[in-house]
C-alpha cells in the first residue's frame, strides 16, 4: 500500500474470520486519567532528558573552560570545541539511534545508552595533557549518549499520551532546562573546593540516575488483544508511515527545512547576544541577565508550547514561534537595547518551543511506526544549524561590522521556517 492510502484512508472494517480479533482489552487511556496513570512515566523522562546528553556536557562545558585552560594550557577556543564533538555525534547517530528505537523499542536503546554515557563521562575525569584526548572523550560521550535524547524518551511518551501529547512533551523538554538554571548552583563550588576531575566525576554519577527509574516505568504502551476462542496477545498499538514513505511526502521536507532555519537563526543570535548589547553601550553584567531571561523563557515556552498544541492546530502555533523571533530581531537592529527585554523573550520562546512542536507534529503527521528515526533526522538538522548558527552569524558581522545584516538575515530565515510549517496541512486521518 502505498504511503498517500495511509494518509488517507479511513479505518477499514474488521474481518469476520475464526481468527479475527473481537476487541481490545485496553482501550486508550481517557484524557483525564493520562496524567493520573503515566505521571511515573512522565517523571522518569523528564529526569532522564535532564542527565542526558542534552543535560551536563552541554551546559556544563562553560564552567568547565577556565580550570581546563589553567590544567592543561589550552586556549578557550579549544576547550568549547568540546561542545562541536557533541554536536556531531548527535547529527550522525540521531537517525541510527532512531531507527534503531522503531525497530527494537526506546526501551532497548535508552538503557544501554545511560550505561555507556555514564561511563564515557567518567572517563572524561582520566585525559591528560593531549587536547585530542579530550575531543575523543567528548565524542565518545556524544556517541554513547545519543539514546538520552528527546528522540527516544519522546517516542515512549507520545505511546501513553494523546489529548495532553503536547503538555506532556513540553514537561519533558523542560527538563534539560532545570538543568541549566540549577547547575550554577552547585558546579563552580564543587570545582573551586575539590577540582575540576571531581566535580565532572559527580556530574557523571548523576547521569546513572535516570537508569533506576527507566527500568521500572518506562515501557512503551501495546494493546492486549484478545481472538476468538479466549486467547490474546500483546500487539505494538504504534501505527504511521515508514520513513521510507514519509521522505516522500512534503510536510517531511517542509519540518526539516523549518527546523534548521529556526535553529540556525535563534541560536545564532543567542550566543552572540552579549557580545551585541556590549557593542551597544551595555555591561557585561547586564548582559548577562539578559540571557537569564532567554533561559526563563525556554523553560515556560516549552510548558506554554506543549498546553497550547493540545488546543491549537498545530502549524498555527509553529507560526507564530516563528514570527514572534523574527519581528524581535528586526526590532532589535533598529532600536537596539531599548528592545532587549523582548527580544531576549523572543529567542527563548523560540528554542524552547521548537524542539516540543517538532515532536509534536512528527507524531501527528506520521505517526508512530518510525517516529523515532524520523524525528531523529529532525532533531540532528537542529543540532547541527545550533552549531553552524553562530558561525554565519559571527562571519556576517565581520564582513559587514556591525549587527543589523545579520539580525535581518535571521529574520528572514525565522520567517522562512514560519511560511514552511503554515504550509503543512491538515493532519492525515489515520494510519492503518
Amino acid at each position: 500500500m502505498s504511503y498517500k492510502n495511509k494518509m488517507q484512508q479511513t479505518v477499514p472494517a474488521m474481518p469476520a474470520s475464526a481468527d479475527a480479533t473481537i476487541h481490545i482489552i485496553n482501550k486508550p487511556l481517557e484524557s483525564k486519567n493520562e496524567f493520573r496513570i503515566g505521571y511515573l512515566l512522565m517523571l522518569s523522562v523528564t529526569i532522564g532528558a535532564a542527565l542526558g546528553i542534552s543535560g551536563f556536557p552541554v551546559h556544563a562545558l562553560p564552567f568547565f573552560i577556565g580550570p581546563l585552560t589553567e590544567t592543561f594550557g589550552w586556549t578557550r577556543t579549544a576547550v568549547a570545541g568540546g561542545s562541536a564533538c557533541v554536536t556531531a555525534a548527535i547529527f550522525f547517530c540521531g537517525p541510527i539511534i532512531g531507527r534503531l528505537a522503531d525497530k527494537y523499542g526506546a526501551r532497548r536503546v535508552i538503557i544501554p545508552s545511560i550505561c555507556m554515557f555514564t561511563f564515557a563521562m567518567l572517563l572524561m575525569t582520566q585525559i591528560g595533557s593531549s587536547v585530542w584526548m579530550f575531543y575523543a572523550c567528548y565524542l565518545l560521550i556524544g556517541v554513547s549518549g545519543s539514546g538520552t535524547t528527546y528522540v527516544c524518551y519522546s517516542r515512549v511518551l507520545n505511546t501513553w499520551f494523546d489529548k495532553h501529547r503536547g503538555l506532556a512533551l513540553g514537561i519533558m523538554t523542560a527538563g534539560p532546562g532545570l538543568v541549566v538554571s540549577i547547575g550554577p548552583m552547585f558546579i563552580p563550588d564543587l570545582i573551586v573546593e575539590h577540582g575540576w576531575r571531581a566535580a565532572w566525576a559527580v556530574l557523571g554519577g548523576l547521569t546513572f540516575i535516570p537508569l533506576l527509574l527507566v527500568l521500572p516505568f518506562v515501557r512503551e504502551k501495546q494493546d492486549t488483544v484478545k481472538h476468538k476462542g479466549g486467547s490474546t496477545e500483546k500487539q505494538s498499538a504504534l501505527k504511521g508511515l515508514t520513513f521510507a514513505e514519509a521522505r516522500r511526502t512534503r510536510q517531511f521536507w517542509l519540518l526539516i527545512i523549518a527546523s534548521f532555519t529556526l535553529a540556525a537563526a535563534t541560536v545564532g543570535v543567542y550566543l552572540h547576544f552579549i557580545s551585541l548589547l556590549g557593542d551597544m553601550g551595555m555591561t557585561k553584567l547586564e548582559g548577562a541577565r539578559y540571557v537569564s531571561v532567554i533561559g526563563i523563557a525556554i523553560i515556560i515556552s516549552r510548558f506554554g508550547s506543549g498546553f497550547l498544541l493540545d488546543r491549537i492546530f498545530a502549524p498555527f502555533v509553529g507560526a507564530v514561534i516563528c514570527t514572534v523571533p523574527a519581528l524581535g530581531f528586526l526590532a532589535f537592529s533598529m532600536h537596539g537595547v531599548d528592545v532587549a527585554l523582548l527580544v531576549a523573550i523572543s529567542i527563548g520562546m523560540a528554542i524552547g518551543a521548537e524542539v516540543d512542536f517538532l515532536a509534536f507534529a512528527s507524531s501527528r503527521y506520521f505517526g508512530m511506526k518510525s517516529y523515532s528515526q524520523i524525528y531523529g533526522w529532525m532533531f540532528g538538522l537542529m543540532a547541527l544549524a545550533g552549531a553552524v548558527g553562530p558561525i554565519w552569524f559571527g562571519k556576517v558581522h565581520e564582513l559587514t561590522g556591525g549587527a543589523p545584516t545579520g539580525l535581518a538575515i535571521a529574520s528572514a530565515l525565522c520567517l522562512c521556517a514560519g511560511a514552511c510549517i503554515l504550509s503543512l496541512g491538515r493532519y492525515p486521518r489515520s494510519f492503518e
